[in-house]
């Protein structure tokens, strides 16, 4: 079986393996002997152990971070058309845009927005949003004149 690895220390490592299968108030009570322990080093080893600890936390943060963005997106799959989006505002194809919002593997490695896509995603959305509510208030006004006219014909005031 293949040892995961969560951080670049064994220390570290050796401190989330021994969390597997424990229930919430163990992995609590765990945690707090953990950090007694790591107190109790010399400053040395405790930067050491803060290095490894940060670098480590990049992927998983970059990894919430996919993952929520693939997340909202899916929500809104059925409501807005990502081939559009990706035509219109990325210049890219409708697989393109799939490959990102499913994690879809690409030269070995899940398809993922970078941060400034994210951002154009986000300004997307806001112009569609923008052009419909714009299409909602058009369509009210249709229909009010719409009942107006029938209003009118009904009544023989034109």
């Amino acid at each position: 079986m293949k040892k995961t690895t969560f951080f670049s220390n064994e220390d570290l490592d050796n401190i989330l393996r021994g969390m597997e299968g424990l229930t919430t108030d163990e992995k609590e009570a765990y945690l707090d002997a953990r950090l007694k322990e790591l107190e109790s080093l010399p400053d040395s080893r405790k930067k050491k152990l803060q290095e490894a600890a940060r670098t480590g936390m990049k992927p998983t943060l970059e990894l919430a971070s996919h993952i929520s963005v693939m997340n909202e997106l899916q929500r809104i799959g059925n409501i807005v058309s990502f081939a559009s989006i990706a035509k219109d505002y990325f210049g890219k194809s409708k697989f393109w845009i799939h490959q990102r919002i499913n994690g879809y593997l690409v030269n070995g490695k899940p398809a993922c927005f970078t941060n400034e896509q994210i951002v154009r995603m986000a300004e997307a959305l806001e112009d569609i949003a923008k052009q419909m509510q714009e299409a909602a208030a058009h369509l009210k006004v249709i229909a009010a004149q719409e009942r107006s006219t029938v209003k009118k014909l009904e009544t023989g005031k034109e």
